[in-house]
């Protein structure tokens, strides 16, 4: 993957490179659990404005798996800053995690590899694309449209 840094300095160059993989990598992470723009968006934000507020983002259910102590916590968090709706949703997990399809996780991919086929021309990109198309329609065929987080290995055998 290609990222232009806008820099000439070696040293820059290097924290930057690391600065934008962490960032993809993470982006990465969160297509995994996410699922249309829309949903994405707003999944993300909800994610974001969690660690604002001290805290890592759980779906309701694990939020109410927690020890008592980190359950009190978010509790007394919610109360004592009188927080608004989106701000509670945030904290004790008011949103579920959209899910990427298959036939949609091919179309995310397209734009996140935007700068690996910089230098192709059209063709070249066409031939990169098919095996890819061919290999999701293959699969989509032999398991279904599911979501990527239900696909396992035992689930392909």
């Amino acid at each position: 993957m290609r990222i232009a840094l806008n820099t000439d300095c070696k040293q820059i160059a290097i924290k930057l490179a690391m600065a934008q993989n962490d960032q993809l990598e993470n982006y990465w992470n969160e297509l995994i659990k996410c699922g249309d723009k829309h949903a994405e968006t707003n999944y993300k934000s909800l994610v974001d404005r969690t660690k604002l507020l001290g805290f890592s983002y759980l779906q309701s259910h694990l939020v109410a798996a927690l020890p008592l102590n980190q359950l009190i916590e978010r509790l007394n968090h919610v109360v004592k800053l009188s927080l608004n709706q989106k701000q509670v949703e945030a904290v004790l997990g008011g949103v579920e995690e959209p899910k990427v399809r298959l036939d949609n996780a091919l179309v995310k991919f397209w734009e996140y590899s935007k700068p690996r086929v910089l230098n192709k021309s059209p063709n070249q990109i066409r031939k990169w694309k098919n095996p890819r198309i061919k290999a999701i329609n293959n699969l989509i065929k032999c398991v279904g449209n599911k979501p990527i987080n239900e696909l396992t290995r035992d689930f392909l055998h």
